[in-house]
């Protein structure tokens, strides 16, 4: 049984989500319908690429993933399909592949298209899923055609230089807590044990790592590195991010004392 994950900016009350739902299962054999999420923000790539990263191995080799979020003007954007890892991957061709995957992809195919190819779109995922039954060897479907031209998109990554990294906002959660771009391996490998201070805007530096948020007192603001290994500032049953007015893209600065 086919296993297919959905993330979309739709919403929970877009019809389309129904009509791709609807069309899938009219596959056989029936898919099993997993929605990530379809409260991404609207047009944001970002946030979608960063939430498939983080989900898409969890589910077992041969799941289907469709990401609908786009963020570029063009009607007709090509759809893409891929297979990373014994993983297919549908979506369009607006540089979200970059953001999730940050090396290249060996092979990267367009699907065929006839009319607008959002609207459309339930059709064309039924096609999809019908062609992947009889045969999951991408190259061997003939209505796959092979391209180079995919777009690319380029993420801000964190910068160290001496005693410091520069890092940036990557993602507000449902909790609003404050996830970033720097990783607990670069930050230990500057750290050695030494003190730091985390600072964010105007606000008191950060001096601790915690291990998890029920460490901090109760309404305490604390660091802690989260499931994906990446620095996370929250505040202990409270809302991180509205209170320091943090955004994604917004900077991240750690400095670590000079070694004697």
């Amino acid at each position: 049984m086919a296993i297919v994950t959905i993330t979309s900016d739709l919403g929970k009350n877009n019809h389309i989500i129904s009509l791709i739902k609807g069309a899938l299962l009219h596959t056989e054999p029936k898919p099993v319908i997993i929605d990530i999420s379809h409260e991404i923000n609207s047009f944001d790539i970002i946030q979608a690429a960063f939430i498939v990263a983080q989900s898409w191995r969890a589910f077992p080799v041969g799941t289907i993933h469709i990401i609908v979020v786009n963020d570029l003007p063009e009607a007709h954007l090509d759809w893409l399909i891929m297979e990373r890892e014994g993983h297919f991957f549908i979506m369009q061709n607006n540089g979200l592949s970059s953001l999730i995957f940050t090396d290249e992809h060996a092979n990267v195919y367009t699907l065929p298209v006839f009319g607008d190819p959002f609207f459309i779109l339930p059709t064309l995922l039924r096609n999809i899923m019908y062609q992947l039954s009889i045969n999951k060897v991408l190259s061997e479907i003939n209505d796959f055609k092979l391209t180079k031209e995919v777009v690319k998109r380029y993420k801000f990554q964190p910068i160290s230089a001496g005693n410091r990294i520069r890092g940036s906002v990557l993602y507000i959660d449902s909790f609003d807590n404050v996830i970033t771009n720097i990783s607990k391996d670069l930050f230990e490998s500057i750290c050695n044990s030494r003190p730091f201070k985390i600072k964010m805007r105007s606000h008191l530096p950060l001096t601790e790592i915690y291990r998890n948020y029920s460490d901090a007192p109760l309404g305490e603001i604390l660091c802690l590195f989260n499931s994906a290994n990446l620095l996370e500032i929250a505040i202990n049953m409270g809302k991180a991010s509205t209170l320091f007015g943090l955004n994604p893209g917004e900077i991240i600065h750690i400095e670590f004392e000079e070694k004697n």
